[in-house]
């Protein structure tokens, strides 16, 4: 399939093309069933960062709804109609559903600042829902300044 004649490399002959077959499907099994392993592992290493990472908030006010598991990730991207199903491998960042008054939207921010706030199919959302995340976002801004401030920093730094 790839235009490489394998009778070229000892290794790779077999004298009997039905063999051969069966050998490479073998093969081909092995190998998937490893890759599929260490995709299961990453994604429970990578679910558990992002479990820590919203352990470090505190309270979670109601209406906002962390994204954890690649099959979170998976049903936000299919219900809101975009790309945040991909963004699961995405550890800067953390990533929630938002519902407020029947609205609803996605977010991807830092505790510093807000990345990206879609609702249904990348719609703008509507002014209430930005601020009732921003007054979540504003919360976690002022933890962490005074965090960095009691961790020993000479002045707090204002990101903007």
């Amino acid at each position: 399939r790839m235009n490489i004649d394998i009778t070229r490399y000892p290794l790779y002959t077999v004298e009997n093309p039905a063999t051969y077959n069966r050998w490479h499907d073998a093969l081909s099994l092995l190998i998937q069933a490893r890759q599929d392993l260490l995709n299961k592992y990453d994604a429970q290493q990578i679910e558990q960062q992002h479990h820590e990472n919203w352990s470090k908030i505190g309270v979670i006010p109601e209406g906002i709804r962390p994204l954890y598991s690649p099959e979170d990730f998976r049903l936000e991207g299919a219900e809101m109609h975009h790309c945040i199903g991909g963004y699961f491998r995405n550890l800067n960042y953390k990533f929630a559903h938002l519902d407020f008054n029947g609205e609803q939207a996605s977010v991807q921010f830092t505790d510093e600042s807000v990345i990206q706030l879609h609702g249904y199919c990348n719609a703008e959302p509507s002014v209430e829902m930005k601020d009732f995340f921003n007054q979540f976002h504003r919360r976690l801004l002022h933890q962490s300044m005074i965090e960095y401030v009691h961790a020993g920093a000479e002045q707090p730094v204002y990101c903007m």
